[in-house]
């Protein structure tokens, strides 16, 4: 069936490579690896993702099928900067998140959820690994943090910074 929709112009094979990965269904991440119609950004991502999950088998189609690591934080950033970017956000409507620096990963905390790596992308813009398209980016006003930008939804929703992280 997925093969079929697929073939028939369905456009969110990535979604679906996700949800067969996060499900266990090799079968259909081997269909939609086959199809070709997943961009290689979003391997990446998915593989970025298998393997946070411990999904080794997913992992290793991921590779062959092109996926490459995600780059990390530190790859990029300066020690410093990265900690610039660590405290704690709010949204007005209350949701708080953390943003903490670990052994060189930038990590997004969520009330009730695991850690999520950020991955950069440009400047201050950075990939929520393992949430499909979504972006983080860092607010800054005089070189200062102030807040943070989670996009979707298209306007994005902005978190601003309460408190920085302790050193």
């Amino acid at each position: 069936m997925v093969a079929l929709l697929l073939e028939k112009g369905a456009s969110d094979a990535g979604d679906t490579l996700d949800a067969g990965i996060e499900r266990d269904h090799m079968d259909v991440v081997k269909v939609v690896l086959a199809s070709g119609k997943v961009s290689k950004e979003a391997l990446s991502s998915a593989l970025a993702s298998a393997k946070s999950q411990g999904k080794t088998e997913a992992a290793g189609l991921l590779v062959k099928a092109g996926a490459v690591p995600l780059p990390t934080a530190s790859s990029v950033l300066s020690a410093d900067t990265m900690a610039s970017y660590a405290g704690a956000y709010r949204n007005e409507a209350g949701l708080q998140v953390a943003i903490s620096v670990d052994d060189g990963r930038l990590l997004v905390t969520m009330q009730g959820r695991p850690p999520m790596e950020l991955s950069p992308k440009e400047n201050s813009l950075f990939a929520l690994v393992g949430a499909g398209p979504v972006t983080v980016s860092f607010n800054l006003e005089e070189g200062h943090v102030t807040g943070i930008t989670v996009k979707p939804p298209p306007t994005g929703a902005v978190f601003k910074r309460v408190m920085e992280a302790t050193k």
